[in-house]
């Protein structure tokens, strides 16, 4: 093997003897199927850890046979640091290849040997790097280190924590019990309806948008569309940089407390301008044919609202485009946008809707009444 003609990078993949102790040593090449024997050259593939001869790898066109991987993922981990000193062997001296040939040809692979054989490659200087390389083989390095990394066990690293936290969450539970008193009530009568009549906590939201647009809408559609959603995230975010970092970094966590503000605003804005302007009524004022119930169901209660949440979806994208987010810090503004949006109206819900799901300050919220 050999480096191609001067100035061009030299060859990235080494030939290596394997020995019999190699955890690939007998392993079968999924180029031609023949197991790897001690002594022959092997190259292992930086993603998937399959073993290839050198030969077959060369002759694959120097990408996996399993997973299609190119050799320019070892070029960029190449480029991070310098090549390790290959180990000085007493008997064959290192094979270097010369720089005269007047065109790039590719050259022919060397017939396989038992022996060791060295690869001599001209060092690569740091200024040949390209300009921008740097983050790339930054990223490179970083995913390869974190496939370099031990895998943790289930038991005790995962179910460990898990179970004190159920431990702590029941003695919590346990001790709140003790001093606070249920706000247990009459039983149940079909025949009076407690006013307001809440849903549980976890539909609050859901009770709160109903009140600004068709049932339909608010409790069928808007779920089924943030359900399907959320399932799509690993499909659209399948980059692995910065996996397990909170806000994937530094630009993730500006996106955040962008997201996190403008949601809030947005939030707020409109229920507070559904209660005082009555968003529904200046329409069908203006459009008195809109007053009819089913032109009503479909435009002030249906169209309208699906507009207005189009318009603060696609708003949002806008307010972070000057960071050009990459696909996940779009991910992370929206799936913010989700949560904030989630616990503010189940917040409004609880807290601030009093008699026929009127909006009171809570120190101002009258009693309940059957």
């Amino acid at each position: 093997m050999s480096t191609s003609e001067a100035g061009t990078k030299p060859a990235l993949i080494s030939a290596r003897p394997t020995t019999a102790e190699s955890k690939w040593a007998g392993k079968e090449c999924p180029h031609c199927k023949k197991g790897i024997e001690a002594g022959e050259a092997a190259v292992l593939c930086p993603k998937c850890y399959t073993p290839h001869h050198r030969d077959c790898w060369t002759s694959h066109g120097n990408v996996c046979a399993v997973d299609q991987t190119p050799a320019n993922i070892l070029e960029r981990a190449a480029r991070g640091a310098a090549p390790p000193a290959a180990a000085a062997a007493p008997e064959p001296a290192p094979v270097a290849a010369t720089s005269a040939a007047p065109a790039p040809a590719r050259a022919a692979p060397a017939p396989a040997v038992k022996a060791p054989v060295a690869v001599a490659a001209k060092p690569a200087a740091p200024a040949a790097a390209p300009a921008g390389g740097g983050a790339s083989s930054a990223r490179a390095m970083r995913s390869a280190a974190r496939r370099a990394q031990a895998q943790l066990t289930t038991w005790p690293h995962l179910l460990m924590p898990e179970f004190f936290s159920a431990v702590l969450l029941v003695m919590g539970l346990v001790v709140m019990a003790w001093f606070v008193n249920a706000p247990l009530e009459e039983v149940a009568n079909p025949n009076h309806t407690p006013n307001p009549s809440k849903a549980p906590w976890y539909f609050l939201n859901l009770q709160e948008l109903l009140l600004h647009m068709h049932p339909s809408l608010a409790g069928v559609i808007i779920p089924t569309v943030v359900i399907v959603l959320l399932m799509a995230i690993p499909y659209l975010d399948i980059a692995t940089e910065d996996t397990g970092i909170w806000f994937s970094g530094a630009q993730g966590k500006k996106v955040f407390w962008i997201s996190l503000v403008y949601t809030t605003f947005w939030a707020i804005t409109l229920i507070l301008a559904d209660k005082f302007i009555g968003i529904r009524a200046v329409i069908e004022d203006a459009i008195p044919i809109l007053k009819i119930s089913w032109l009503s169901e479909i435009v002030t209660q249906t169209m309208v609202p699906t507009a207005i949440m189009w318009a603060v979806a696609v708003g949002l994208y806008v307010a972070i485009a000057h960071l050009r987010p990459t696909m996940r810090d779009v991910v992370i503004a929206y799936f913010t946008a989700f949560a904030v949006a989630w616990i503010l109206l189940a917040i409004v819900g609880s807290a601030f809707r009093g008699p026929a799901m009127e909006l009171y300050w809570p120190w101002n919220m009258p009693a309940r009444v059957a």
